[in-house]
């Protein structure tokens, strides 16, 4: 399958992901405050409609999924996750994102 990737960033986030990614200090410890997520928005391009995928992950295997074959809405959707201080659950159990 052909992917076209849009975007990979780091969000932060005060829930734990089992794990969530950190900054860590010079020892290698993860600083509480420093818990991250980290969102991949795609499109499956092999054939149309494109199906648009944005996921957030923990560093381990909590994954998150929304799909939308509408690309205005996938869009309008991760800017919406980019603006938030907060990533949560919650907010992306509300934008309609489905466990994996």
């Amino acid at each position: 399958m052909k992917l076209k990737q849009f975007g990979v960033v780091y969000k932060a986030t005060t829930e734990d992901w089992y794990p969530s990614f950190c900054l860590c200090s010079p020892n290698l410890h993860c600083k509480p405050e420093s818990k991250l997520v980290r969102i991949n928005f795609f499109a499956y391009i092999s054939r149309k409609p494109y199906l648009y995928r944005i996921c957030v992950t923990g560093a381990d295997d909590t994954r998150m999924e929304f799909d939308t074959h509408d690309e205005q809405r996938a869009k309008n959707t991760y800017k919406v996750i980019l603006m938030a201080e907060d990533v949560t659950k919650l907010l992306l159990i509300n934008l309609g994102f489905k466990y994996q």
